[in-house]
C-alpha cells in the first residue's frame, strides 16, 4: 500500500486548516509630514477676516545732528500697515458600515479609529499645500468657498521669480545669497529657512564651488553624504527643508517649482477653528464621520519671507 503524502497543495483540505500569513501592521505608503506648518507658530483668528498690524523704525540716514540749544521739532511716523487674510474651511468625510466596525480587522482595532487617523493626515496635507502655493485669496459667498492667501501670495518684496520659463533656471548660491541677504537688510537676524522641493534640494547637494562643503565622515560607517541640511552663509544659519507640496507648474512639456526662504519665527497658522471630528447622524446601517477645520496663514512680515519661481525641475514625465 502507497504512503499517503499529506501536503499543503491539497486546497480542499489542507488549506482550509492553515492559518493565513497577513502582517498584524498596515503600511501606509502616502507622504504626509508637513515641514511649513511644523516650522512655524499657531495663533488665534477670531473672524474670518484675520488682520494684524506690521510695522517699521525709520532708516537711519547718517544725516542726524543738531545744533546745541535749538528747539525739538518732531518728525513724521510712519502709522503701522494693516494686513489681513481670509480662513479657509477645510474638510472630509468618511463612512463606516455597521459590519466594517464589528469584524475583527487586520492591522487595526476599529475601522472607525483608523480611517479618522488617515483623515487627520490627509487634512494637515491640504492645509500645507495651501500655506505655501496658494497664490489668492478671497472672501467668499453664499456659494463660494473663502480662500486663504499662501506664502506664494504673500511675498512681494523679496521675489527673485526667474523672468521667464526655461530649463537653465538654475536655482543657484548666488540667488540663494541675494534671497538671504534681502531678509537680513529688512530684518532682525532671525534664523532662516529655505523650503524646497525634492528637484531643487538635488541642485543644492551639488553646490561646492571652491570644495568649501566639509563634511565630517566616519570611514568604518561607509557613508557617503550626498545632501546640505545646513548652510552658514553672511546672513546667518539657513536650514534646508524638503516639502513634497511645493507645487509644481508644466509647461511645454517640462515641470517648474519654487523655493522659499522665510524666518519662522514671523509666521504662524491662525486657527478660527481647530480640527473636530463629529459623527453625523445615523442613516440605516452605517455611520458617517465629519472632520472640519478653518485657519489662515498668517505673514507678520512678508519682508522676512523671500521666493524665487520657475525654477527648473525636469522634463515632465511621461
Amino acid at each position: 500500500m502507497a504512503d499517503v503524502l499529506t501536503s499543503t497543495y491539497n486546497p480542499s483540505a489542507m488549506q482550509t486548516t492553515i492559518y493565513e500569513d497577513v502582517d498584524g501592521v498596515i503600511q501606509n505608503i502616502s507622504p504626509y509630514k508637513t515641514p511649513l506648518i511644523a516650522s512655524i507658530g499657531k495663533s488665534k483668528a477670531e473672524n474670518t477676516l484675520t488682520e494684524w498690524l506690521e510695522d517699521e523704525i525709520k532708516a537711519p540716514t547718517g544725516a542726524n545732528k543738531s545744533v546745541e540749544g535749538a528747539d525739538a521739532v518732531a518728525t513724521v511716523r510712519d502709522i503701522p500697515s494693516r494686513l489681513n487674510n481670509y480662513t479657509q474651511i477645510m474638510d472630509d468625510t468618511f463612512k463606516v458600515t455597521g459590519t466594517q466596525e464589528a469584524v475583527n480587522t487586520i492591522g487595526r482595532a476599529k475601522s472607525s479609529k483608523y480611517q479618522l487617523g488617515k483623515s487627520l493626515k490627509y487634512l494637515n496635507t491640504e492645509l500645507e499645500y495651501a500655506a505655501i502655493n496658494n497664490a489668492t485669496k478671497a472672501a467668499g459667498a453664499a456659494a463660494t468657498e473663502r480662500q486663504m492667501m499662501g506664502m506664494e501670495g504673500f511675498i512681494a518684496t523679496n521675489d527673485f521669480t526667474f523672468a521667464s520659463k526655461a530649463n537653465t533656471n538654475l536655482f543657484t548660491e548666488t540667488i540663494l545669497m541675494d534671497m538671504s541677504e534681502s531678509i537680513f537688510d529688512a530684518c532682525e537676524d532671525d534664523e532662516q529657512v529655505l523650503l524646497v522641493g525634492s528637484s531643487t534640494a538635488k541642485q543644492i547637494a551639488g553646490w561646492d564651488d571652491n570644495s568649501r562643503i566639509t563634511v565630517n565622515t566616519d570611514a568604518a560607517l561607509k557613508t557617503l553624504v550626498m545632501a546640505v541640511l545646513v548652510l552658514e552663509t553672511p546672513f546667518g544659519r539657513i536650514r534646508v527643508v524638503i516639502d513634497r507640496y511645493v507645487a509644481l507648474t508644466t509647461d511645454t512639456a517640462k515641470d517648474y517649482t519654487s523655493a522659499y526662504l522665510y524666518d519662522p519665527g514671523k509666521m504662524s497658522i491662525a486657527w478660527l477653528r481647530n480640527w473636530k471630528t463629529d459623527k453625523l447622524a445615523k442613516d440605516g446601517d452605517s455611520q458617517k464621520y465629519y472632520t472640519v477645520g478653518e485657519m489662515a496663514l498668517k505673514v507678520h512680515s512678508e519682508k522676512a519671507a523671500a521666493k524665487c519661481g520657475d525654477i527648473y525641475a525636469r522634463v515632465t514625465p511621461t
